[in-house]
């Protein structure tokens, strides 16, 4: 399509003679520069139409009029080639941003995939819950050992939900059915943008039947 314009208003100011229908080529070029994608088409049509115009008014040069049409073509293609440069480093600069974008996404997604399954792997109960004590969270270990204890958390959230930072021990049933303790850890934090509290749940009794009397 662009060829063919360009072909025709060339033409056009060959078959009239009229320094005049310069204004074609000037059209052409600036809409060039809006429209191209590569600096490789645009510096071919801004080659082409000044050689194509130089040719032409070569041959029909009859007055004044034609250095004016030459001076508006000139300053036409220097103002497409700045427009058509700024545009190609706009669609680079977005390109590039998106692609950031893009690479920051499949990140956090590797990321959170993979504390997910730290989480999920870990030997310790972790808790998510709201203000109210309601569980928006919780990983295999604290789903078992909710099963064996359905009231673990009622106790232990009266006592602890608004302090952050502070542990307590209970009593629990371990996984081979003997009674055990363990440390439970609360902190305030948030979840989807609201507050919650972090509730951490540790067998410690190993330890502390190694520690001294």
């Amino acid at each position: 399509i662009l060829l063919a314009v360009l072909t025709n208003a060339l033409l056009h100011l060959v078959l009239t003679a009229q320094a005049m229908q310069t204004t074609n080529l000037m059209i052409t070029v600036l809409g060039s520069g809006m429209l191209l994608m590569s600096r490789r088409w645009m510096a071919f049509v801004v080659v082409v139409v000044m050689v194509g115009w130089g040719a032409t008014a070569a041959v029909f040069w009859n007055g004044p009029e034609w250095i004016h049409f030459g001076f508006a073509l000139l300053s036409s293609c220097v103002v497409g080639a700045l427009v058509h440069e700024a545009r190609l480093r706009f669609v680079q600069r977005f390109l590039r941003m998106r692609h950031q974008q893009r690479s920051q996404r499949h990140a956090l997604r590797e990321r959170e995939t993979s504390f997910a399954a730290i989480v999920d792997r870990n030997d310790d109960a972790i808790l998510v819950l709201d203000r109210v004590g309601h569980v928006l969270y919780e990983n295999p270990s604290a789903q078992a050992l909710r099963a064996r204890h359905p009231d673990l958390l009622d106790g232990v959230f009266e006592v602890q939900a608004t302090v952050s930072g502070v542990s307590t021990e209970i009593r629990i049933e371990r996984d081979d059915g003997s009674e055990g303790t363990a440390e439970v850890w609360i902190a305030v934090t948030e979840w989807d943008g609201s507050g919650a509290l972090l509730v951490t749940i540790r067998d410690v009794t190993d330890r502390k039947r190694a520690e001294p009397e």
